[in-house]
């Protein structure tokens, strides 16, 4: 445990080293603040419809099926798209800066690697689920809507990473970088031998 640790520190700080980490929490906090405003003032609109009429819409409008339901939904759906963002250049990192050979051929073994990439991961994407935590807290400053949901719906975005996405992507690049490696030693094989070849007829001649 204490090297996936130690491979996940590394991911954090790789991460946050270069402006990738940066982009993705920007790009998703642009995002999910856009769908947020936006479902926000349709809920405001009805709400206003209900109060001033009392028809035109239902008779009740509740925050968290109205508005923090689909603000779940459509963050589910950007995150479908984000997450393999996070996850693809962990072990493509690895092979720009030709370090992915030094890393197979260390005494870690897979699930140690597999499970270090993954929390430091993982910690990126907690860190981009914390910037959407002002959003509901807002909700919660200005409304009244129940926590339990709330946490439901949080817990539901971990679990699509932890248990989906992330971990698959990790699995197949691994499996991906593994094969080239021991492609490229059998590849560098038969041409050692065809230059020592060359070199024997060389000497003969």
């Amino acid at each position: 445990m204490r090297n996936a640790l130690a491979i996940a520190q590394k991911e954090i700080a790789s991460y946050f080293a270069s402006p990738i980490a940066y982009v993705l929490i920007g790009f998703f906090a642009l995002l999910f603040g856009y769908f947020y405003s936006a479902i926000l003032t349709f809920f405001l609109r009805q709400s206003l419809q209900v109060g001033q009429f009392g028809f035109g819409g239902p008779t009740t409008i509740n925050v968290n099926q109205d508005l923090i339901r689909p603000l779940m939904i459509n963050a589910t759906v950007i995150l479908l798209f984000v997450l393999p963002m996070v996850t693809m250049r962990s072990y493509s990192e690895e092979k720009r800066s030709g370090t992915i050979e030094l890393l197979l051929t260390s005494p870690l073994s897979d699930l140690q690697i597999i499970l270090g990439k993954f929390l430091g991961a993982m910690a990126l994407y907690c860190v981009m689920l914390a910037t959407t935590l002002v959003h509901v807290g807002m909700l919660f400053m200005y409304g009244e809507p129940e926590w339990l949901p709330v946490a439901t719906g949080y817990l539901g975005l971990l679990l699509l990473a932890g248990e989906g996405r992330d971990a698959v992507d990790l699995v197949v690049e691994k499996l991906s970088c593994r094969f080239h490696v021991r492609e490229c030693g059998t590849g560098e094989k038969p041409e050692r031998h065809r230059q020592r070849g060359g070199r024997s007829e060389r000497n003969v001649h």
